[in-house]
């Protein structure tokens, strides 16, 4: 299904673009920010994206299903 690309994109690639776009584009200070910078920010989109690209290919047939 494709439940598994929703949810990657609702809970990993949104918020971190979002992330990005406050700090590195708007340039938006905050009382409190948490550690990883942009390497943080990579790596959950990376992670985002490897979780949908795993999901379409399960769904295509690609993968072997549980």
């Amino acid at each position: 299904s494709y439940a598994g690309v929703f949810v990657a994109i609702l809970y990993a690639i949104l918020p971190a673009l979002m992330v990005y776009q406050g700090r590195y584009i708007e340039k938006l200070k905050a009382p409190f920010r948490t550690w990883g910078g942009k390497l943080g920010l990579s790596i959950v989109l990376m992670g985002g994206f490897l979780v949908m690209g795993l999901e379409i290919m399960a769904t295509l047939g690609y993968l072997a299903k549980p």
